[in-house]
Formats: structure tokens, C-alpha cells, sequence
């Protein structure tokens, strides 16, 4: 019997948020201590902004670590995970029919092979039933990520001064976008970031919490530029940016590091 479901957008109303901790010196060589004050006072901005937050820390030392960083608002959670970034190993809560909320779990390939970390594939079965919703699992492979702003509206990056070494990448996706008849808004890119631009640094990487925007930083000439266009996406919410360059370095942001439970009112 087939089943409807719908998956909340990211601003609909948030009971807490979810954020994964750093913990592996491997995976942020030389940058694990300023990633996790980054985290810390990524999850810290958003608890202290009246929303709940749940910061997932891998065991004593690492919860220890955080509870040194974290505002007292911000609850901590102990369990067993490899990356951080839940946007793509973590649930996916929706709705049913009645408003019931379901946790759909899908099935995670460390971005096709290449990053699988012990934990990945358990912690989003682990952290729904927990919480309280059922999980359902679904025999394909799935990620997070796609950046709607609001119903048939979605943000683009647009190329930085002329060594934006993204440019293609972006004209192809509002392209596509445009192909769909999706309405863009545009977002600037940070420009090269780290040692010869290598890092994939991106405002895009903003996460939506039910009162707040937060939108990482990296040292960038065009920093204020991206917090300010993001902000105007959503005129309802505070938007602040944070610094998240050592985060970064272990291959992703503050949306990357953070899911979302939807409340079902």
C-alpha cells in the first residue's frame, strides 16, 4: 500500500535542532579544536535564541570538550557517530496523512564510497526513535542539501571577482534551475578560500532555525555581502554570521553539521 508523505520545508517551525559535534582529529587535522568552537557557538547562537538544540557528542571526552564550549541552554546527547554532518546521515522527519511525524531513514554511501566513517550508517536510525517518531527505513540512497528559500524559489551562489574557481559549476546549476521554471535568488560566493582556493566554502551552507539564520563565514572579502543577501531572503527571522573556516576544513558547514525535528503543530 502506497503512503503520502511531506517533508516540512526547512523554515516551517523547528521543535529543536539537532547538531553534530567534531570528534576525530583525522578528519580536521590540525583544525579539530577552533571546528569545534565553531560548532559549539553555532549551537550555542540558536539555543540562545529560544530554540532547542541537541548536540550530538561521541563520548565522554568529546562531551566534556563541548559542555566547556557550549551555553548552558544548548542539551547534549552521547552516541555513536562518524561525520558530523547529519544533514545527509541523519533522519528525515516528515509528515503522514494525519500529522503524525515519520523518520525516514535512507540509505548513506559516504558520498558515493569515497568518506564512510564507523557510525554513519547507524546514527539516523538511532537518534529518531529517541525522539519519539517511528522510523521507516527505504532501500535507496539519499542526501540533503537542496537550498529552497521558500515554495518554488530556490538560492544560487553567483561567481565571486573573476578567480572564482566555481563559476561553471554555478552557471550550469541556474541553468537547470531556470529549466525547471524555479524562481533564483542570488547569493555571492566567498571567492577562493584556503591554500589556493581549495576549500569548498559557500554562504549557501546557512542553516534555518525557526527564529535565526545563521550563515558561516570565512575571513572573506565578500563575507558582509553574503550574510546581507541571505538575510533578505528571510525578513521574518535574525540572520548573523559566524565564523566556520575550520570547520570547513573537515569538508563542510553549519547546514551540513545540523537536522532539523519539524514540529507537527
Amino acid at each position: 500500500m502506497s503512503r503520502n508523505y511531506f517533508m516540512p520545508p526547512e523554515w516551517h517551525p523547528q521543535d529543536w535542532l539537532w547538531i553534530g559535534f567534531p570528534h576525530d582529529a583525522r578528519e580536521w587535522p590540525g583544525f579539530l579544536e577552533p571546528a569545534q568552537e565553531q560548532i559549539a557557538a553555532f549551537a550555542s547562537a540558536v539555543a540562545e535564541s529560544g530554540q532547542e538544540v541537541r548536540l550530538i557528542v561521541r563520548d565522554e571526552a568529546n562531551e566534556a570538550r563541548a559542555r566547556k564550549l557550549v551555553s548552558g541552554a544548548v542539551k547534549l546527547e552521547r552516541r555513536r557517530y562518524g561525520d558530523i554532518w547529519l544533514r545527509d546521515t541523519g533522519p528525515l522527519v516528515v509528515m503522514d496523512g494525519q500529522g503524525r511525524r515519520i523518520a525516514r531513514r535512507f540509505g548513506f554511501n559516504g558520498w558515493g564510497g569515497e568518506y564512510m566513517m564507523e557510525g554513519d550508517n547507524e546514527i539516523g536510525a538511532e537518534l529518531a526513535p529517541s525522539a519519539g517518531p517511528p522510523v521507516e527505513a527505504a532501500d535507496w540512497i539519499l542526501g540533503g542539501g537542496a537550498r529552497f528559500v521558500a515554495p518554488g524559489v530556490l538560492a544560487l551562489p553567483v561567481a565571486s571577482g573573476t578567480g572564482d574557481p566555481n563559476a561553471a559549476i554555478y552557471a550550469d546549476a541556474r541553468d537547470r534551475a531556470r529549466a525547471f521554471s524555479l524562481a533564483i535568488r542570488d547569493v555571492p560566493s566567498p571567492g577562493p578560500v584556503g591554500e589556493e582556493g581549495a576549500e569548498p566554502a559557500s554562504y549557501m551552507n546557512f542553516a534555518i532555525t525557526s527564529k535565526l539564520v545563521v550563515v558561516p563565514t570565512y575571513g572573506s572579502p565578500y563575507d558582509a555581502e553574503g550574510v546581507a543577501a541571505v538575510a533578505a531572503l528571510f525578513p521574518d527571522r535574525e540572520t548573523i554570521g559566524l565564523p566556520a573556516d575550520a570547520v570547513l576544513a573537515g569538508g563542510g558547514s553549519f547546514h551540513c553539521a545540523s537536522q532539523q525535528m519539524p514540529s507537527a503543530a
